[in-house]
């Protein structure tokens, strides 16, 4: 990239790699898409590496899903249920307007968002129930 006058701005034409995030001076662009996480285990904890990710739960029998208190403010992700086993998340911060703590079954997609400190809001395709 390169301008021929500092107030002119500059034009991208395609084929970029950019890594890492970019600073722009009205804020910061991350992640121009998502990246899949395929999880085989039936006991995860989501990082903060998996930030702007799709976790896909494959397993076919119950998965927990821990989420830990030092996520950080702005944290979010996709979580979509994929096998038949059911998904449940636990964490001191996991809120639910509903109380769910679990993902309905097969094919289920909810988000996670930490919005503010000491709260990480569960919504989308949940329960509070078992799947049958």
């Amino acid at each position: 990239m390169a301008t021929r006058d500092p107030s002119d701005f500059a034009l991208i034409y395609g084929n970029n790699n950019f890594n890492g995030n970019q600073t722009f001076s009205d804020g910061s662009l991350s992640r121009f898409s998502s990246a899949n996480k395929s999880i085989l285990t039936t006991n995860y904890t989501i990082l903060q590496e998996d930030n702007g990710r799709v976790l896909v739960f494959v397993a076919d029998s119950v998965v927990t899903v821990s989420v830990p208190d030092n996520l950080g403010i702005g944290f979010n992700c996709l979580l979509v249920q994929i096998g038949d086993g059911q998904v449940t998340l636990t964490g001191a911060d996991l809120v639910n307007r509903t109380n769910h703590t679990k993902l309905v079954g097969k094919y289920s997609i909810a988000t996670l968002l930490k919005a503010v400190e000491n709260m990480v809001i569960l919504s989308g395709d949940t329960t509070d129930r078992d799947s049958d």
